[in-house]
């Protein structure tokens, strides 16, 4: 297979789970989910309808194209690393978000995803539910999207043998969120399961339900700081059924609810309104209206931008 076509396929698979695309089926390790059952509907994370608390040290801005990001990753990571093991939270957000976004990225143009993608379909190899014509957009959207986010960070390969770029990326993240950095206690559930799965589930169930509850007061405490990521990762978690038990119309009024605030800027245009359709596919019009009533409710924790910094 030719390096285009797997450069297209690797985009394919990770685009489609940030975005949580339901036609992969993507769902966390049954493993998982039995060692540590999710966390009951009765534990709710409810937004406070105000802020609470001023920004500190610890929030970060809205993507790593903004904030000293004019110079490629790899000449500013030592000093990064440096901030961050000296108390710097947005430093250790951006060492992870760097290891978890970006690891591998390699940029591809529009037209080289239109041949690959040609080529793709021309091989037999097919998405359930999806059309060259429909793939061809989301690819672009996709593509679109990686280059903000991974701006001057092409290059960076860490190894993932034994999942060391996965666990590098968490040991930043959970820093960082220690450190208060709302964006970081948000991201943290994405990571803070990636090295578990069949085979060592049950060996660490105990650190596993250790995670979850972790995972739970980290999104607690940066909704608590109005951090409108934490919808987005709340939308996540209830879409994929590991923290809390799957549910497709709650899943889609935190997404809702995210696309509200602010922080829906982070998106290139078109992004966020493709992952909302593909959340609200399984939805009927009247549970679709009433997690958008919800959403509406849910959104006004988080109406400023206030991970940005100088």
């Amino acid at each position: 297979m030719s390096r285009p076509v797997l450069i297209v396929l690797a985009l394919l698979v990770a685009v489609f789970a940030v975005a949580y695309w339901q036609f992969l089926d993507r769902k966390p390790p049954v493993s998982l989910a039995a060692v540590a059952p999710p966390i009951s509907t009765k534990h709710v994370v409810t937004p406070p309808s105000t802020r609470v608390g001023a920004p500190g040290s610890g929030q970060s801005p809205q993507s790593l194209s903004v904030a000293d990001n004019d110079r490629p990753f790899v000449e500013v990571r030592p000093d990064l690393e440096r901030r961050a093991r000296a108390g710097d939270g947005h430093a250790a957000w951006r060492l992870g978000m760097a290891l978890a976004n970006c690891n591998g990225y390699v940029p591809i143009s529009d037209e080289g995803i239109e041949s690959s993608v040609i080529d793709t379909f021309a091989r037999g190899i097919t998405v359930r539910g999806s059309t060259p014509a429909a793939m061809l957009q989301k690819l672009k959207l996709a593509a679109a999207q990686k280059r903000r986010d991974c701006r001057n960070v092409s290059g960076l390969a860490e190894s993932d043998f034994n999942n060391e770029a996965n666990k590098k990326a968490l040991y930043w993240m959970e820093l960082g969120a220690s450190l208060g950095n709302a964006d970081a206690q948000a991201m943290y559930a994405t990571l803070a399961f990636a090295q578990f799965d069949g085979r060592n589930a049950l060996a660490d169930a105990e650190q596993i339900r250790q995670r979850k509850r972790l995972a739970l007061e980290y999104l607690e405490r940066s909704l608590a700081q109005g951090d409108a990521f934490a919808l987005l990762q709340l939308s996540k978690q209830h879409t994929e059924g590991l923290l809390f038990p799957a549910d497709a119309e709650v899943g889609y009024r935190y997404l809702y609810a995210f696309s509200l605030t602010p922080r829906a800027s982070d998106f290139v245009p078109g992004y966020l309104e493709m992952m909302l359709a593909l959340a609200a596919q399984d939805l009927d019009p009247i549970a679709q209206g009433r997690a958008q009533e919800a959403g509406r409710r849910l959104a006004t924790c988080c109406m400023s931008k206030a991970g940005e910094q100088p």
